[in-house]
């Protein structure tokens, strides 16, 4: 599934004491990048400036997170089990908040909370830091979803771009009565500027549809 609009156009500040724990000196953050990005090192420099003990889980080798001295402590992030991963550093630094830098380590948290969840864990730590860190468990499916997401945020009176959900390229006829082109497509479960497409024409459309589908579901 995908959501399409007509143009590609689209902080909360948070006191240090928000993060300390009982009895805790600095705050413990617990940085997550599951891609080789530079902005989680930036994150962590600002955030050690600030004061906190920052904690990080990354790819290895290579990434930026290692090259900067304000990291107290790294943890490999395996892909094939990025989950345990990502609870074996939870429970090894024991954070206030984790702070996700990318929208698969938002997703990978969402699913570790599902899988305590479903374990009878609910009431767990691990399941109420991240709740603690993302918000309540309901957001999490809107989060996940483009179309929800700008859908909230119109709703909330932030200004977005025309856009409407689309799941069959059918739905194309109703979005082209309203809209001229160019289009631009963007798919769920996507990332980092990746599941965009910009279309001229109703006939590209309908093939980054099917492209952007087949290549979500794979």
């Amino acid at each position: 599934m995908c959501f399409v609009a007509s143009d590609p156009g689209l902080k909360r500040s948070m006191n240090q004491s928000e993060f300390k724990l009982p009895g805790a000196g600095s705050p413990r953050v617990l940085l997550t990048g599951t891609n080789r990005w530079a902005a989680p090192a930036r994150i962590a420099i600002g955030l050690a400036k600030a004061g906190c003990e920052v904690s990080a889980i990354c790819p290895t080798p290579a990434h930026p997170l290692l090259k900067t001295r304000v990291v107290r402590q790294t943890f490999p992030y395996s892909g094939p089990l990025s989950l345990d991963s990502l609870a074996a550093a939870i429970e090894a630094t024991r954070p206030a908040i984790i702070i996700p830098c990318d929208d698969r380590g938002v997703r990978h948290l969402h699913n570790l909370h599902s899988r305590q969840c479903s374990e009878g864990n609910s009431g767990s730590e691990i399941a109420k830091l991240i709740e603690r860190s993302l918000g309540a468990p309901e957001s999490y499916p809107i989060v996940s979803s483009r179309y929800r997401f700008m859908q909230i945020a119109d709703e909330e009176g932030i200004r977005v771009p025309p856009f409407s959900e689309i799941r069959a390229v059918d739905d194309f006829d109703s979005w082209s009565a309203l809209q001229s082109f160019p289009w631009v497509l963007k798919a769920d479960g996507t990332w980092g500027g990746g599941g965009v497409r910009f279309a001229e024409t109703r006939r590209r459309a309908e093939k980054f549809f099917r492209e952007l589908t087949r290549a979500t579901r794979g």
